[in-house]
């Protein structure tokens, strides 16, 4: 244990509770019981589901486990139920002493019989909620089951990152940045996608169910599918590689994407990739306080058109190539999101705590988040170019066929496509590249 960590994390939580203190008296609630979350099986199985606890939960307490319940009363400190039974199957949970034991009130229950009633008599007069996936635990306790007024504040609350969290979401990009060297060697050396995805993994030093999300591992043509889950073990030495991949720290994530051209690849692969690069982080650089998000991803589309006209892959200028949809046929994602203890973190659509919501433009629905930036949002800058046939074909068959250079598109479509993903803390005084401290 580290007296920074620990500081770090208790000033997180005194910021925490001013914070819901607030919330509760403004939503009419006297207390608040997070759940962790319930470990989950497979349909006629008793093999487990990968667990992943409540984000809530974890926002004020990082203890990963599935069963444990926080009881929050404004003005007293936090108490923290724990449910750790003892099981020769398995092997019990205990605490012992993390960092950030010392902001709570723990009681380590072996039974849950035992964890209720420790709640019950603590809960205060009046209405208190319960905040957990299911409505069994706030039946139980009589509590009013994820009341979606205090559920938009937590949300809001959640996309402005503390000191601590902004430090855990920099140390899994260090972490993620070590998994993602050892994956460009594994390319490099003519590895599969199999063998660069375990590459990746042995790097950052976890199993798949320790990651924030399915690694996207993509050679060739694949680097166009944007949710690539398939690793394909037999085929090697590949032209491109487009890898997506990420690590969790203390329940927060990093989310990084980079592509690579093998040496032999097409000049103009490797070109494009070059010109993405400059673009992402001319992005990156306007993620900035008071810059609405949606205005930053329109940005973001004629900046894209730009290096398709510049690479000789579109015929139109930015600005034709924006108004006439031709854009999003190479860019059909959104340019980010917020990142925190979910990989699509809360709060993208919400324009204020009160939950009135801000939708996304109808010409980008795809995009998950319109808020005004603020000091403490931390996104994901991922401008992508792709190859993809079944959103190529309508303009090869149409009216407007002469705005593509189909023999370029023609050339690049077996490398897929180019994605470069940092992540970046807007600051006071501009943006922060966490993810380009660690990796270049």
């Amino acid at each position: 244990m580290t007296d920074d960590l620990a500081g770090s994390f208790r000033e997180h939580l005194e910021t925490r509770l001013e914070g819901i203190a607030e919330d509760l008296r403004k939503t009419g609630y006297a207390a608040m019981v997070l759940a962790s979350g319930a470990q989950y099986f497979y349909f006629r199985d008793d093999q487990p589901a990968p667990y992943r606890a409540n984000a809530h939960f974890l926002h004020f307490c990082p203890l990963e486990g599935p069963g444990h319940l926080l009881l929050i009363r404004p003005g007293k400190k936090p108490f923290l139920a724990t449910l750790s039974p003892d099981d020769f199957w398995y092997e019990p949970q205990r605490i012992g002493d993390a960092f950030w034991t010392e902001g709570f009130k723990i009681a380590e229950c072996g039974s849950r019989k035992r964890q209720i009633s420790e709640i019950t008599k603590r809960l205060p007069k009046g209405r208190s909620a319960g905040i957990a996936e299911s409505g069994g635990i706030s039946e139980t306790l009589g509590l009013a089951h994820n009341p979606p007024a205090l559920l938009t504040r937590l949300d809001w609350r959640r996309a402005i990152k503390t000191g601590y969290e902004v430090g855990c979401i920099s140390e899994a990009n260090r972490v993620g940045a070590e998994g993602h060297l050892a994956a460009e060697a594994a390319f490099r050396d003519g590895g599969s996608e199999l063998e660069v995805h375990r590459a990746f993994l042995a790097a950052v030093g976890g199993s798949e169910a320790d990651l924030p999300y399915p690694t996207i591992v993509g050679l060739n043509e694949k680097g166009a599918v944007l949710h690539y889950e398939g690793k394909r073990p037999d085929v090697r030495d590949g032209r491109s590689l487009l890898i997506d991949a990420g690590a969790r720290v203390r329940g927060y994530a990093s989310d990084i994407t980079r592509t690579y051209a093998a040496s032999s690849a097409d000049d103009r692969f490797r070109s494009l990739i070059v010109a993405m690069e400059g673009a992402q982080q001319a992005l990156c650089e306007d993620v900035r306080a008071g810059r609405p998000w949606a205005e930053l991803h329109h940005e973001a589309h004629l900046a894209l058109s730009g290096v398709l006209k510049d690479e000789n892959i579109v015929h139109l200028s930015p600005e034709e190539a924006v108004e006439s949809g031709l854009s999003r046929v190479f860019f059909p994602h959104g340019l980010g999101h917020f990142l925190g203890i979910q990989v699509h973190d809360v709060g993208g659509h919400l324009a204020d705590p009160d939950g009135r919501r801000a939708p996304p433009p109808k010409a980008h629905p795809m995009l998950r988040s319109t808020r005004t930036l603020e000091p403490g949002h931390v996104l994901t800058v991922e401008p992508g170019v792709y190859f993809i046939e079944m959103l190529l074909d309508r303009w090869r068959n149409g009216k407007n066929r002469s705005a593509i250079n189909w023999d370029a598109v023609d050339a690049l479509t077996p490398y897929g496509g180019v994605r470069i993903e940092d992540n970046v803390l807007v600051t006071d005084t501009g943006p922060r590249n966490l993810t380009r401290e660690h990796l270049p």
